[in-house]
């Protein structure tokens, strides 16, 4: 006689809801160490706890530590019921919780702002390099933050941003063409989307091999297809001329592997 098993759903303890990301865990675990915390001292909490950032990484707006991706985690981990922003005060929802930090400052308000600008990490995150001429460089976003690239630019000066993506959508955060050119332009950058001095799906997919030679055949054929697209590499030196120091930038980490080494 088979023996019927059974399990009673009512029964089973309910599944500890966690955050996908290790950073959004991180943040939980700042807000439940903190709180009460407000949504103006949180960022500053997080800046000084996470010097190495390894979590999250900072621009500044108004002298003030701000990251546009602690702020969309915010909102996503809002929407999913595990925090609630009541007015200007960050609380955790749910009673799983966990100390991450051993200590935290016990100061808020202007006494925490006055720890954040002592910091290191502030002073380098104000520093500028002294080049200020005129210059055309490259970025790529491959394995960075929005706020490490947007870094990056401001140190070197940089006064426009040209995207050479053929398609300017990302999966990760920031780095989608309409949230790129506002998080730009609320830096002070300007930003301007050149899809013409990319490379298309069809003319990458005849290069298949990740070789060198493969990238070489790929850039020649690019660099060749560059003299019918005059326009918009005339364009380029508008801009460059308009705004002095400009980046280019695609996807790729290494410069060599990504074709706006050709165009610039």
């Amino acid at each position: 006689m088979a023996i019927l098993r059974y399990t009673c759903l009512e029964m089973m303890e309910p599944a500890k809801k966690t955050p996908p990301l290790l950073r959004q865990r991180f943040l939980l675990g700042l807000i439940d160490d903190a709180e009460p915390i407000t949504i103006e001292d949180l960022p500053r909490l997080c800046f000084l706890q996470d010097q190495n950032f390894v979590h999250y990484h900072f621009v500044l707006i108004q002298n003030e530590p701000y990251s546009f991706t602690l702020m969309n985690d915010l909102q996503w981990l809002q929407k999913r019921d595990f925090i609630i922003i009541d007015g200007v005060e960050v609380k955790r929802l749910d009673s799983m919780r966990e100390s991450v930090f051993c200590s935290l400052p016990p100061v808020r308000g202007g006494s925490l702002y006055d720890l954040v600008i002592q910091s290191e990490c502030y002073k380098e995150l104000c520093s500028r390099s002294a080049d200020n001429g005129e210059a055309l460089l490259t970025v790529g976003y491959e394995g960075r933050s929005v706020e490490d690239v947007m870094t990056t630019l401001l140190f070197h000066n940089v006064r426009a941003l040209c995207d050479v993506r053929a398609n300017p959508k990302s999966m990760k955060f920031g780095f989608s063409q309409k949230r790129l050119e506002k998080i730009s332009q609320s830096l002070g950058v300007f930003y301007i989307h050149i899809p013409q001095l990319g490379i298309d799906g069809e003319t990458r997919k005849r290069f298949l091999g990740d070789s060198r030679k493969d990238y070489d055949a790929l850039f020649e054929e690019y660099h060749e297809s560059l003299q019918s697209k005059t326009m918009y590499v005339n364009q380029l030196v508008h801009l460059l001329k308009e705004y002095r120091r400009i980046a280019l930038m695609c996807y790729e980490k290494e410069p060599r592997m990504c074709h706006r080494s050709v165009v610039s």
